[in-house]
C-alpha cells in the first residue's frame, strides 16, 4: 500500500527537474518498482521533454527504503533536459510493484500533477556555489548529527556544482546549522533581499536563513521541504526588525515529524542578494542623540549607534 508520494494527486508547481517519491508500508522489492513505474502525458504517452528527448524514469540513480522501518521507499528522477513548464503529467505505478514478502500492489495508481515555470531572479548573483559557501557548525547545532557540506557536481541547478548540506536528526526538532564561511559578504535588513534555488529533498523539514548583529541573532524562513527538485526560495526578510542591519551567517535546517524527516541532504546553488537601505525605522523615530557620539555618516547615509545596533536615521530627531 502506499503511504505518500511526490507528486501528491493533483499538485501544481511541481518542479521541471523533480524527483519522484513513493513511500510503502513495508519494504519493497528494488526492482519490481524499477519496472513498473513511469511518467506520462495526459493521454498515456511517454512525454518529450524541452530538448525534444523522450522524458524517462532514471533507474540508475535510484534510492530505495531509505524510510525508516517497517516502511518501504523509493526515489527516481529524470534524465534530459527535464519536464516543459506549465504542464500536466501522470505519474504511474503498475501492480505488479511488490513487497518483500510477495505482497503486490495490485492496482494501477495514477497521479496526476502539473509542472510550474523556471523563476529567473531578479537579485544579483551574489555566489554560483562552484565550492563550499558554507562550513558546518556543530557548536551551535542541536540534536543533529552525521552534518557535512560538499561540492555536489551530481547534483546542481545551474554550472558545475552546488552546495550539498547533509544532516541526520536524532530528534524532532532537531537543528542542523550551516555557517557561512564569510559572514561579511551579504548584509540585509527587513527591506531587503535573499534568495537561492534550493534542490529539496521532500523531507519537510524547515530552511532558514541565520542573521546577526552585536550578538542579536534572528532567524527568517526560507522554505518547507515538501517538495523534491529546484526551486527558487526567497527569504521572508520581513521577520527582521526594521531598520536593523544584519550579517548573513548561514542557514539552519529545522527537523519535520515525517518519516522521511530523520536524514537526507538538500542543496544549494546560485546565491542571490539585494541590499536596500533601511529607511526610517519606527521604533526609533524618537530617540534623540544628545552629542555627535554615535553618529555615523556612510556613503552618504546618516546612522545612529544605539544599544549596539546601527539604525537609520532618516525620521530620527538627531541634535
Amino acid at each position: 500500500r502506499i503511504i505518500q508520494t511526490y507528486p501528491r494527486a493533483a499538485e501544481s508547481n511541481v518542479p521541471l527537474n523533480p524527483s519522484f517519491i513513493m513511500v510503502f508500508d513495508a519494504k519493497i522489492v528494488n526492482k519490481s518498482v524499477s519496472s513498473n513505474v513511469a511518467v506520462l502525458d495526459m493521454n498515456g504517452n511517454i512525454p518529450v521533454g524541452p530538448d525534444g528527448k523522450e522524458v524517462k524514469i532514471n533507474t540508475r540513480g535510484a534510492k530505495y527504503n531509505q524510510a525508516p522501518a517497517p516502511y518501504g521507499h523509493a526515489a527516481f528522477e529524470i534524465g534530459g533536459a527535464g519536464l516543459m513548464p506549465n504542464t500536466d503529467y501522470q505519474l504511474v505505478l503498475y501492480p505488479a510493484i511488490s513487497d518483500v514478502d510477495g505482497i503486490l500492489l495490485n492496482d494501477t495508481v495514477v497521479i496526476p500533477f502539473r509542472t510550474g515555470e523556471e523563476v529567473e531572479p531578479t537579485l544579483p548573483l551574489v555566489d554560483q556555489m562552484e565550492t563550499a559557501f558554507f562550513v558546518v557548525d556543530k557548536e551551535t547545532s542541536v540534536d543533529a548529527s552525521g552534518l557535512s557540506v560538499l561540492a555536489d557536481k551530481n547534483k546542481k541547478y545551474a554550472g558545475s556544482y552546488s552546495n550539498k548540506l547533509a544532516y541526520t536528526f536524532n530528534a524532532v526538532g532537531g537543528e542542523a546549522v550551516f555557517a557561512a564561511i564569510n559572514p561579511a559578504l551579504i548584509v540585509g535588513n527587513s527591506k531587503s533581499k535573499l534568495g537561492m534555488y534550493v534542490g529539496a529533498d521532500y523531507s519537510f523539514n524547515t530552511l532558514y536563513a541565520k542573521w546577526a548583529t552585536d550578538g542579536d541573532i534572528k532567524y527568517t524562513k526560507i522554505c518547507d521541504l515538501d517538495y523534491a527538485g529546484w526551486l527558487y526560495q526567497e527569504a521572508d526578510m520581513s521577520e527582521l526588525p526594521e531598520g536593523v542591519d544584519y550579517q548573513f551567517m548561514g542557514l539552519k535546517l529545522v527537523g519535520g515529524s515525517n518519516l522521511l524527516s530523520g536524514s537526507g541532504a538538500l542543496n544549494v546553488d546560485n546565491l542571490h542578494a539585494e541590499y536596500v537601505q533601511p529607511g526610517p525605522n519606527t521604533s526609533v523615530e524618537d530617540v534623540v542623540v544628545e552629542s555627535a557620539k554615535g553618529k555615523v555618516v556612510e556613503n552618504g547615509y546618516l546612522y545612529i549607534l544605539l544599544n549596539g545596533k546601527r539604525y537609520n536615521a532618516q525620521g530620527a530627531v538627531v541634535k
